[in-house]
């Protein structure tokens, strides 16, 4: 916890003017990961500062991650993500898949409750992952007041 505790203060210190990405769940099997990263590289969506993932924040902090845990480390660690993220055209966005983690879900219980709070969003754009990998469907889901679109599978 003691890296997942310096991530979280290097990401208050270091907050990101690019638009923060989040992915969750699969189809087909396939991880919605990859499309969440195509879509970040998609200035006609992300806008100009372009996008962001956790990943990607991880990566530029510098911190080791090899022993984080999925519950509790990853997530605080994503919800501190969600949280600081400032980005300078105020939308965040999400890619999700078909199949969806019932329980476990960092998009539900972290990283979404961390964007609702966040007055430095106020759009969550999301977009369903199509059996061919490929982004479809956009809804935005915090200022119309929609809520989350992800409906936990069996």
């Amino acid at each position: 916890m003691l890296t997942t505790k310096a991530f979280v203060a290097w990401l208050q210190k270091n907050p990101s003017s690019r638009a923060p990405v989040f992915w969750t769940g699969k189809t087909g099997g396939v991880s919605t990961k990859d499309a969440a990263d195509l879509l970040k590289t998609n200035a006609a969506i992300t806008g100009r500062a372009g996008g962001y993932t956790v990943l990607d924040a991880v990566q530029k902090s510098g911190i080791q991650t090899s022993d984080w845990t999925w519950g509790e480390d990853w997530s605080a660690a994503c919800a501190a993500f969600a949280a600081f993220s400032q980005p300078v055209e105020k939308r965040a966005f999400l890619v999700y898949g078909k199949e969806v983690q019932p329980v476990l879900n960092i998009w539900k219980n972290d990283e979404w409750p961390s964007l609702l709070r966040n007055s430095h969003i106020t759009d969550v754009e999301t977009y369903l992952m199509g059996e061919d990998g490929k982004i479809k469907f956009k809804q935005e889901i915090k200022r119309s007041g929609l809520g989350n679109v992800i409906k936990s599978s069996k």
